[in-house]
């Protein structure tokens, strides 16, 4: 019985120590997560960003699919007017598609910023930001991301007009070069 109250004991306190670990899943169009531009035709931005954060450890993550193929970029930030007041968060990581941000720190610790460019991001596929990180309570961040369609270039009409033209006059020249071969025979006189 006293083993049982002790580990009931242990539990309790371990629990009350413990950070409370927060998960949440975002999709474009939530108050977390504001798409603007066509995700069909052009340029792409959103908004990101989770407030009263409870404290101890959290992920989000921000799901959303693009009916273009291109690059995404972005970048995350946080700051509190005081070192470790309850209102921080510390930014533990910042990945999307399996790719990290680069953490750039604040001059003081008081401000935390990151930053990734060059993500590929493709047709109709899930791409998913994951921010992991710890709140002190009711702590809060923000970002942007933006995404730039793949350029494929498709020849003008003229363009192509005058390429076919180029071809046939090379072709032409090539086959109406004829070969002059000239021989000689040189008599020697015995």
């Amino acid at each position: 019985m006293k083993n049982t109250l002790l580990g009931a004991a242990a539990f309790a306190a371990a629990i009350c120590v413990s950070p409370v670990a927060n998960a949440a899943d975002f999709t474009p169009g939530t108050p977390q997560f504001q798409v603007f531009g066509e995700i069909t035709n052009g340029t792409v931005s959103a908004s990101i960003g989770n407030q009263g954060i409870a404290a101890g450890s959290f992920t989000d993550n921000f799901i959303f699919k693009l009916d273009q193929t291109g690059i995404g970029s972005g970048s995350l930030s946080t700051s509190t007017s005081i070192f470790r007041s309850v209102t921080d968060v510390d930014i533990v990581s910042v990945v999307i598609n399996g790719l990290a941000a680069t953490k750039i720190a604040g001059p003081n610790a008081l401000v935390e910023f990151f930053s990734i460019t060059g993500v590929p991001i493709s047709f109709a596929a899930t791409n998913t930001l994951t921010i992991t990180g710890t709140s002190r309570g009711n702590g809060s961040y923000g970002g942007n991301l933006t995404f730039e369609p793949a350029v494929t270039a498709v020849p003008e009409t003229a363009t192509w007009a005058m390429m076919l033209f180029g071809f046939g006059l090379v072709g032409g020249v090539m086959r109406r070069r004829v070969r002059k071969s000239e021989v000689s025979f040189a008599t020697s006189a015995a």
